[in-house]
Parts: structure tokens; C-alpha cells; sequence
């Protein structure tokens, strides 16, 4: 989407339109200079920031902004500070020099533009919306929808035709034969379905909270609640009833590309049947414990008083206190103090959802237990271990404990890791944009070999941003609410390269989805039409990353060559960045 139809989507007005206009022939990722904001907007009482990138060699150096209505009226006029470069005078230098500006003060909903006076004229930002609950109300529903898109089994109309009704094969050491594994969601691009990674309980864990927290929204709770059901009715598939353990995936390798009713002939006990298997990159494990699911289940259970949901939670988390209780590691051999921790953030989640249904000392005692675990695990910085797409696991589970529990001798402590966690990730995030960094010094996933698997960070921004709104609202702390916004501002637009990562939302999207079902020239691929480019209304990609190893600067791929797939590493959209974006709209909305 270009500047000037943007502009008049959003009913900006004439003088601006020519404003936009004229920009338009910049790509706003690659503006010599941009006035970054959230192109959606934010609420009235957050803390509201601005970003002016200024790229080199350009000599301009901006001292004042002014925020304006769609009519042209000045609505607040601010001071702009020099916030310096990053990484200066390194080869992974930005290029570019920073201010950023505050309007807190500006509370008055309506739609507003941010003007900055420069040597080649007055610019202006996107447009953006200051309003109450206004992320909640006008993109779950079309974050909700990007699962119903990502059906798998299932004809998505005007999309494609019903898929995969051959899953799934069992492999010799599950016993051989065929099991009816149809259903879920494909996890991303590629039409995988994923359990103990958790994407799929994630998934179903996230719209149970929707649909159990969309007071006032009918229609979004309505259809998270679909969307949980038909996630939760393909984890029933995949239970082992009375074992405690779940199959661990459907997968069928990373190379088809093409429409995915085409990817297998649907008829089952042929050669080309999907097998239960484990994602590369993990153990070699084909069934295992799974504490997501668990909490998921009976999330999904409280709302639908469904008894096979809450029999398989409760058989579910017996499988997963077992497994934890034999320091069984199942989901990463390599990094096991990660996997336990991650695997006992999980069934703390569980702990807290099944204590909703049922007051049982069983399910008290073990959420101690695991509360007491993460908070061992909290390292002397203040941070926990995690990887890209859980950071903010286990502070929010921490935090979602404390609420529940706030008068037992944990609490306090619990309370106490969080401000600690809080106060390290506020001086990890002193840059321009106040994004959470990798790690002290490293903004994005580091990486030695250029064929390497690396991805962009938006799970870890996403997943940071939930359990900040948690802690902000248990610890009373402001300062956490202001960063998690920044996480949910950085998705949203506020970022290097201006790019809003929510597809059909904001002003600027990538041109271009790693998704199989698009257009792919060199393979002869059509792609769907209408859909060739691989956009999904709703979809939320992988996000920024580093364009080579040696280099911690911001990269996104904005190709437009349909010779090739654009980069999987910052375009391909992935279920669990739609989950944590929901969770964390609504932690922001205090209805967690």
C-alpha cells in the first residue's frame, strides 16, 4: 500500500494528501528521513512516543515536532531530544541519527499526523489514531482470522480446497499403520503442524483467553472461540489418551511449494501420507509430555464445560508433572536448562488454568512448586534463559501466579523477581526506540554461518510485551506498560524501516509473504489469486533481522521478484507471533 492511498484511506486532508504525494516516491523503508510511529495508534493514557530517523549523509537536524489533526489543526507541539546513533562507529552503525519526541500528554481520541520541519520541507508521519482499547477492538478480530486462513483439512473459501485429509502415518516405532491426524492449523509458510514446539496449544491457549476476555465484543469472542475449538478438536487427535502425552508433530518436510490441496493426493495409506515425526532441530522424540496443551485444554474447557477438554488437561498434566519429575527434557537436547524451564512455565499456566475449574490442593501445590523453580531460575541480571520465541514465557506465568496467589510467601517473592526483571529490561532497552534488545549489546539474533537458520524477533517483542502489561498491572509500575508498549510500537511501525508488521493494517506492509501458496515464477507456481504476493489479512511475519552475520543492523526483505520466495527469515508469517500478540492486547486491556 502506497503513501497517498493510504492517506486517503485514513480521509486526510488535501495539504497533506500533497504532502504524501510527494513522499510517495521514496519507499518509506528507505526514506532519507522518516517520522516513525505505531501507524495504528495508541491509547489515551500510554505514554506516546515518536521517532525521527534521519539517514546519512542527510544534514538535517530536526529541534521540534508538532502532532496534527486530519483537519490540519495543531494539537500539541513538542521538543524533539537527540538520542545519538547505534552501534557508532562500528561496521553495524544504523546509518542514521535519532530523535524521539513525547505526547503523552495528548489524550483527545481522533486521528492525528506527526509533522517535523526539515531543509527539504515539513513531513509528515502516517497517520495514527489515539483511542481507548482501540488494538483490541479493531485488529483481534482480523488476528483471530490469520488462524481460520491457516486451517489445515479445511476448504477456506476463495482460498484454497480442503487439504492434507490423508494425515497421518504412524512410524514403525508408534506402531505403523494410519491414524486420523486431519485438522489444526499449518504453522506458518510451510504446512506443518507443530504440538510439542508449541504452536498449536499456544494457539488454543491464546484464543480460549480471547474468547473468555472479549467482553463487549461479540463477534471476536465468538470467533476466537471457533478458532480454539477447531485448534483443541486436532490436539484431541493427537492425545494419548491416558498416557499423558501428545504425538509431537505432523510434518512432511520444508521443500513443497505450491497449493497445499496439492501437496498430498487426501486418500489415506498411499505413499505420499504426512507421518507423525519431530521438527528438525530438536530431539528425535515422536510422542512426549505436552504442559501447553494441558493449560490450554482447560482454558478451553472453563468456557465450553466441555469433559473430554478437562480429561484431557487433567490427564495431560499428570503426563507433564511425571515427565519434569524424571527431568525428562523433551523439547531441546541441546539447551536443556531452557526446555525445563520453558516446559515448567507451561504447567504453571496449566496449574493456574485447571485451579479455575476446580479448587484441588493437587493443582496449589504444584503451581508453588513451579513458581518456585522459575524464580531459581531468574539469573543475577535479572533476566531468565529463553530463545526467540519465549522470552516472555517465564515472567508472564510468574506474574499470572502472584495475581492468583497474592497472599502467599511466593507472591512477594515472585513480585520482587519481576521488578528486577522489569529494571534490567528497562536499561537493556536505553536506544532510540526502547525495543528489548537479544541481548546486552546484540539487537538481533546472532548467527555464525549465513545458511544458518536465524529468524526475525517479533515472538520475542510480542511475548515481552505480555508479560510487561502483566507485571505493570501487579506491580502498579507504569514504566512497564510504556515498555511493553514500545515492543507492541516496534511491530506496529515504530521501527528502522517503517514497515507496519500486521498485514492490512497500518500504512506500509511488506510487499511480500514466505508463504507456500504465493506465486513462485522459477517453480512455475501461479499462486492463489488474488494472493500470489502471500499476504494474509492479519498475518504477523517473523520481523526484522540481521542482514548477515557480522552485521547488527535492521533488515527486513522487501523484494518484489516473484523469481524468488522472499526471505523466510523476516517475512514468513508464524502462528505463535498471532498468539503473543493477543495475549498481550489483553494484558494491555487488564483482561488477562
Amino acid at each position: 500500500m502506497n503513501v497517498l492511498s493510504s492517506a486517503l484511506r485514513w480521509g486526510v486532508t488535501a495539504a497533506l494528501l500533497l504532502t504524501a504525494a510527494a513522499v510517495a516516491a521514496e519507499r518509506p523503508n528507505e526514506s532519507p528521513i522518516a517520522i516513525l510511529v505505531n501507524q495504528l495508534g495508541c491509547e489515551p493514557d500510554g505514554a506516546k512516543r515518536v521517532v525521527v530517523q534521519v539517514r546519512d549523509p542527510a544534514p538535517d537536524l530536526p529541534a521540534s515536532f508538532r502532532v496534527v489533526t486530519s483537519s490540519g489543526r495543531v494539537a500539541f507541539s513538542g521538543k524533539l531530544q537527540l538520542r545519538g546513533r547505534v552501534h557508532n562507529g562500528t561496521p553495524s552503525d544504523w546509518g542514521a541519527r535519532y530523535w524521539t519526541g513525547d505526547f503523552s500528554t495528548l489524550r483527545t481520541p481522533g486521528l492525528y499526523r506527526i509533522g517535523v520541519r526539515a531543509h527539504s520541507g515539513d513531513l509528515f508521519s502516517f497517520p495514527f489514531r489515539i483511542a481507548k482499547n482501540l488494538l483490541l477492538e479493531k485488529t483481534a478480530a482480523d488476528a483471530v482470522r490469520f488462524f481460520f486462513w491457516q486451517r489445515c483439512g479445511f476448504a477456506v473459501p476463495g482460498v484454497h480446497a480442503a487439504c492434507h485429509l490423508d494425515d497421518a502415518a504412524l512410524p514403525e516405532d508408534l506402531g505403523g499403520g494410519h491414524r486420523d491426524l486431519t485438522g489444526g492449523w499449518h504453522d506458518a509458510g510451510d504446512y506443518s503442524k507443530n504440538m510439542i514446539v508449541g504452536d498449536t496449544p499456544l494457539a488454543v491457549y491464546a484464543l480460549a483467553l480471547l474468547a473468555r476476555g472479549s467482553h463487549g465484543l461479540a463477534e471476536v469472542s465468538r470467533s476466537a472461540h471457533q478458532e480454539a475449538a477447531w485448534g483443541a478438536d486436532f490436539m484431541l487427535k493427537m492425545w494419548l489418551r491416558g498416557a499423558g502425552e501428545t504425538y509431537c508433530d505432523v510434518f512432511s518436510g520444508l521443500g513443497y511449494w505450491g497449493l497445499p490441496e496439492k501437496n498430498t493426493d487426501s486418500v489415506s495409506g498411499t505413499k505420499d501420507d504426512r507421518s507423525v515425526q519431530f521438527m528438525p532441530r530438536a530431539p528425535r522424540v515422536k510422542r512426549a509430555p505436552s504442559p501447553l496443551a494441558a493449560a490450554a485444554f482447560a482454558a478451553l474447557a472453563g468456557q465450553a464445560g466441555g469433559a473430554r477438554y478437562r480429561e484431557a488437561a487433567e490427564d495431560l498434566w499428570r503426563g507433564a508433572v511425571d515427565g519434569l519429575g524424571r527431568n525428562k527434557v523433551w523439547l531441546n537436547d541441546e539447551n536443556p536448562r531452557y526446555s525445563t524451564l520453558r516446559a515448567t512455565s507451561e504447567l504453571l499456566l496449566a496449574d493456574l488454568e485447571l485451579e479455575r475449574l476446580a479448587a484441588s490442593k493437587a493443582y496449589g501445590d504444584d503451581s508453588r512448586r513451579r513458581a518456585a523453580y522459575i524464580l531459581a531460575a531468574q539469573s543475577a541480571d535479572g533476566l531468565w534463559p529463553a530463545n526467540v520465541c519465549g522470552h516472555g514465557l517465564s515472567p508472564a506465568a510468574l506474574a499470572l501466579y502472584a495475581g492468583s496467589h497474592p497472599d502467599e510467601p511466593l507472591a512477594e517473592k515472585a513480585r520482587a523477581a519481576l521488578r528486577a526483571w522489569l529494571v534490567r529490561n528497562l536499561a537493556l532497552a536505553e536506544n532510540p526506540f526502547n525495543i528489548t534488545p537479544w541481548a546486552e549489546g546484540v539487537f538481533f539474533y546472532p548467527y555464525e554461518d549465513p545458511k544458518a537458520w536465524y529468524v526475525g524477533q517479533n515472538s520475542q517483542y510480542l511475548s515481552q510485551a505480555w508479560a510487561l502489561y502483566l507485571a505493570s498491572s501487579l506491580l502498579h509500575d507504569s514504566r512497564a506498560t510504556a515498555l511493553a508498549d514500545r515492543q507492541l510500537d516496534w511491530v506496529l511501525g515504530a521501527n528502522p524501516l517503517n514497515v507496519c508488521m500486521l498485514e492490512e493494517h497500518g500504512s506500509f506492509n511488506f510487499p511480500r509473504y514466505h508463504h507456500a501458496f504465493m506465486a513462485y515464477r522459477s517453480l512455475n507456481k501461479p499462486g492463489i489469486p488474488g494472493y500470489e504476493n502471500g499476504r494474509i489479512p492479519g498475518a504477523i511475519p517473523n520481523g526484522l533481522t540481521r542482514p548477515k552475520p557480522e552485521l547488527d543492523v535492521p533488515w527486513g526483505d522487501f523484494s518484489e521478484d516473484q523469481a524468488r520466495a522472499p526471505a523466510y527469515q523476516s517475512t514468513e508469517p508464524w502462528l505463535p507471533h498471532n498468539c503473543y500478540y493477543i495475549l498481550a492486547l489483553l494484558a494491555r486491556s487488564g483482561r488477562s
